[in-house]
């Protein structure tokens, strides 16, 4: 696992300002100590299934407890044929569903909200727990269309769909800006080139603050032998577009210049500008 993950994961397990807690925990339910940190953390399993169970169980022997959000249909992994979830779900972490329902509508015709519903029940019976929740699943195979998975049900109140919440706990009423005082992602934040951030957003939050931490599994590792994935043949279905160093440097400056400061990314700037005049992607 990348550096900043294991530095992140330790700094949590035994700093006792902090307290952890799954999503449904912490955003459905609210379950939060005005005397802590309180930190969520938050799995989207795009792909890589067999690295979602070794991080789970490296979470829960250090006492930690997160959500996990499982792609149905159109998974590059057969999480049907899969003990995962339900190995995941044994361990005291949550299992949910990764929403990519309104794709299936648009592309195939299918019922996405008779989808949703009918892959909520078969997870909670496959993984043999209650399904509380789901998030949305992004890309370019929705974007084609010009829409967004969370379209489908923003609306809708959970209850409707047999859930305690969906995206909508993460947001402002009404938006789509987080709630949360923090977010560290391995997205949006980079942590390929931050590896310090973790600790130092948590150093810097106050009693009673929310982190929200929102990782892909597959991201958590280096990529030195990036994975073969095969997508069922949907239309625009593929895999993740391959990350190259600029790419890299350029969302590290874009996410995280009031982290860095202005002389580090002034530098970093630079080097983006000397990589593409070399012909560097």
């Amino acid at each position: 696992m990348r550096r900043a993950f294991v530095n992140m994961y330790e700094r949590l397990a035994r700093d006792a300002r902090v307290r952890v807690r799954p999503v449904v925990e912490h955003y459905a339910r609210n379950e939060r100590d005005a005397g802590l940190v309180n930190v969520c953390i938050r799995h989207d399993v795009d792909i890589r299934l067999d690295r979602a169970a070794e991080i789970a169980r490296y979470e829960a022997d250090l006492g930690l407890r997160s959500s996990w959000y499982f792609l149905t249909d159109t998974a590059p992994y057969r999480v049907w044929e899969s003990d995962i979830p339900r190995e995941i779900a044994a361990m005291g972490h949550e299992v949910g569903v990764h929403s990519d329902h309104l794709y299936e509508q648009l592309a195939l015709g299918r019922d996405g909200l008779a989808r949703l519903r009918e892959d909520v029940q078969r997870m909670a019976e496959h993984a043999r727990c209650t399904v509380h929740g789901i998030c949305w699943h992004g890309g370019k195979h929705i974007a084609a269309f010009g829409a967004n998975n969370y379209d489908l049900y923003k609306d809708i109140d959970p209850a409707q769909l047999g859930l305690e919440y969906h995206d909508a706990v993460f947001y402002h009423e009404g938006t789509r800006k987080w709630r949360c005082d923090r977010i560290i992602s391995d997205g949006e934040n980079n942590l390929r080139f931050v590896p310090g951030k973790p600790g130092r957003e948590i150093d810097r939050a106050e009693s009673g603050a929310d982190i929200l931490v929102v990782t892909h599994p597959f991201m958590m590792y280096p990529l030195r032998f990036p994975p073969s994935v095969r997508y069922p043949d949907y239309p625009h279905l593929s895999p993740p577009r391959r990350r190259t160093l600029v790419m890299d440097l350029k969302s590290c400056i874009a996410y995280n210049k009031q982290y860095l400061g202005e002389k580090r990314t002034a530098r970093l700037r630079r080097l983006v500008a000397l990589l593409e005049r070399i012909g560097m992607k």
